[in-house]
């Protein structure tokens, strides 16, 4: 159980792509109108944070997530060899459904933010451990 067997460019590629892809999926022009819309707010109820700290915690969280999948997924190969690219990219998926979707569902609902809210949120984190997962497997 350790990093010693993880290709560090793989865990930096998935914190890119992952980035990358969580500002499109909640750009302007995409999710984060119909999510602002579906949590009852607009933009004069926006944070006065920081942009930099915003993005500087997205990051921290993004790069733990990604190295906590990589570490599983080393744990999970030191054992078992033959893991391959599909392999990384189920184990992503179901660590990112179980583990990260379904458990939040129930915030949300207890919230009274709704199921809309919920997947617009989760999808993409689902979609990227999925990837990430498969990235991180396939470059080992």
């Amino acid at each position: 159980m350790t990093f010693s067997g993880i290709n560090w460019w793989s865990i930096v590629i998935s914190v890119v792509l992952t980035f990358a892809a969580s500002g499109i999926w909640f750009g302007p022009k995409t999710f984060y109108p119909v999510w602002q819309k579906a949590l009852g707010s607009g933009p004069e109820n926006q944070a006065t944070t920081n942009p930099g700290i915003i993005f500087g915690r997205i990051i921290a969280g993004v790069a733990i997530e990604i190295l906590v999948l990589g570490w599983i997924l080393n744990t999970i190969q030191a054992k078992y060899s033959n893991i391959g690219l599909l392999d990384g990219a189920i184990i992503g998926f179901w660590l990112g459904l179980g583990i990260l979707a379904l458990p939040s569902l129930s915030h949300r609902q207890f919230a009274k933010n709704g199921v809309k809210v919920w997947l617009i949120e989760n999808s993409i984190d689902v979609i990227m451990l999925t990837v990430s997962g498969a990235i991180i497997a396939g470059m080992r």
